[in-house]
């Protein structure tokens, strides 16, 4: 039943198996594609806190990118390092 379902449907991938033809017990892998931000003049990764009362909390680990705009101001941004690399912050600077 599964392999008619898998044929069926592309993106569900079989278990995998090993020398032997049996169904291993190892996770699949997940591969993370960065999101390139192609108009940026400079990129580092980082991690970005947020300050909560006296505490600094994670938000969450990302890419910073600094970009230029139409009207001369400079773009802050950082993407987090996920398969839909969310925006963690986004600030325009003079």
């Amino acid at each position: 039943m599964l392999h008619a379902l898998h044929n069926d449907c592309p993106s569900l991938s079989l278990p995998p198996v090993d020398e032997n033809g049996e169904e291993s017990d190892e996770p699949p892998k997940v591969e993370v594609q960065e999101i390139k931000e192609t108009d940026a003049f400079y990129s580092k990764k980082c991690k970005l806190f947020y300050k909560k009362e006296t505490e600094f909390k994670e938000k969450g680990v990302g890419t910073l990118h600094l970009k230029t705009t139409s009207e001369g101001k400079t773009q802050l941004l950082v993407r987090a390092d996920t398969n839909l690399g969310m925006l963690l912050t986004y600030e325009t600077l003079s």
